[in-house]
């Protein structure tokens, strides 16, 4: 069956996804007709009718959404500064990033990659609390298109990920759009609990570590990720300005595999990256170098 929907809200995009779950055979089409970068205030937002419409075809999400919601029964409309008052007309609301961590807990769902595009810039929270990937408003179509095929390829082989943990965001954020435009899965962190946070939820398969950080340390990272046996073997380069000898012998002693100084070669640090990952850079990026 071919359906179309107009209107990509929360009763038309669950629609969609019920109507796949009844026959996988049916071809959907959603139009939404919100301006491209529109966004709303509060997240993801039900009438009381949808949400028993979500009761009957979805008990279980339903009840586990149920303990979440802030619900009100009006709304207030304002026109030319009059506000006018409408009673009777129920609403239930959650935060999107509250309904991604739903997704996350419920075994049906929780394999389904979450890219999120957001004007708020918290990739770290975002991140942590379960999205395959992070992308901040303004966002161009083709980083949109990567990012969604980053996402499908690794539903077969997984693209190897790599935690850039640095206080200095403008450092973190050169390296991370570095290694995504090599072809890596990349998350950013700010300072050592943020990192660990991460490496708890998702064991990436190499860290690129900052020394001089708030709240803890890079030399308490790699001690912590030394006492943990899953974290044991995850590969870190360390990167930082605090080049002092002693520290060098002090970040290796702790199980950095290389020591780098600040300021960096880009190229250098990428090729140091691919010979711990052990993965070849791509033929695109091979014949212009």
């Amino acid at each position: 069956m071919r359906i179309g929907i107009v209107g990509g809200g929360p009763a038309g995009l669950y629609f969609a996804l019920l109507m796949k779950r009844l026959d996988s055979s049916h071809e959907i089409r959603v139009v939404e007709q919100n301006p491209a970068g529109g966004t709303f205030g509060f997240g993801v937002v039900f009438s009381d009718r949808a949400l028993s419409f979500l009761q009957d075809a979805d008990p279980d999400s339903y009840a586990d959404l149920d303990r979440r919601w802030q619900t009100w029964d009006d709304q207030v409309i304002v026109h030319r500064n009059e506000r006018v008052r409408i009673d009777g007309i129920g609403f239930s609301g959650i935060a999107r990033l509250e309904l991604l961590q739903v997704l996350k807990r419920d075994p049906a769902t929780a394999r389904i990659p979450v890219l999120v595009i957001s004007i708020m810039n918290d990739a770290v929270k975002g991140l942590t609390m379960g999205a395959a990937d992070y992308l901040v408003k303004p966002v161009d179509r083709a980083a949109v298109v990567r990012a969604v095929k980053r996402l499908l390829d690794g539903q077969g082989e997984p693209e190897p990920t790599v935690l850039v943990v640095d206080d200095e965001h403008d450092t973190a954020e050169l390296i991370r759009d570095t290694l995504r435009s090599e072809g890596l899965r990349t998350q950013v962190a700010h300072d050592g609990r943020q990192a660990l946070e991460l490496i708890a939820r998702k064991r990436p398969d190499l860290v690129i570590l900052d020394i001089m950080m708030p709240e803890m340390s890079g030399f308490e990272v790699l001690e912590a990720l030394a006492r943990d046996q899953a974290t044991s073997t995850i590969p870190v380069l360390v990167l930082t300005a605090r080049g002092d000898e002693s520290d060098v012998r002090r970040g290796l002693a702790l199980g950095a595999k290389r020591y780098l100084s600040k300021p960096f070669d880009l190229r250098a640090l990428i090729a140091e990256v691919r010979r711990h990952l052990g993965t070849p850079a791509p033929e695109s990026r091979r014949a212009s170098l």
